[in-house]
């Protein structure tokens, strides 16, 4: 699913990107535009590949913190085991908040922006 994600988003955004950087001198023959749509289509590809394996990469260690906290309060004992789900969602939100830096104050602020 991630891959599908990644390649879509990363895709869309450098055909964009390429016709950012090329919009001041577009093609004006046959054989140049021929040229320019191979050459956004190539840039495509390689973007929505690595884009891809990026968020592949993500996902797939998101699921994995998810399961792994799920099995280790599972292993814990009756009272843990019976809110393996809440301690699995609640752990991999706190990681994913250290990892991405939020401020704690960012974290329990359930106002936001709203």
């Amino acid at each position: 699913m991630g891959t599908v994600i990644g390649a879509v988003r990363g895709s869309r955004q450098a055909s964009l990107r390429y016709l950012a950087e090329n919009a001041h001198r577009p093609p004006t023959t046959v054989q140049g535009w021929y040229f320019y749509n191979k050459t956004k289509n190539y840039r495509r590809m390689a973007a929505g590949l690595q884009e891809g394996g990026q968020n592949a990469v993500k996902l797939g260690v998101t699921a994995l913190v998810w399961v792994g906290i799920e099995d280790g309060l599972e292993r814990c004992g009756q009272p843990w085991a019976e809110a393996k789900e809440l301690g699995a969602g609640v752990g991999t939100a706190s990681v994913f908040a250290i990892v991405c830096k939020s401020s704690m104050q960012d974290t329990l602020d359930l106002s936001g922006p709203f």
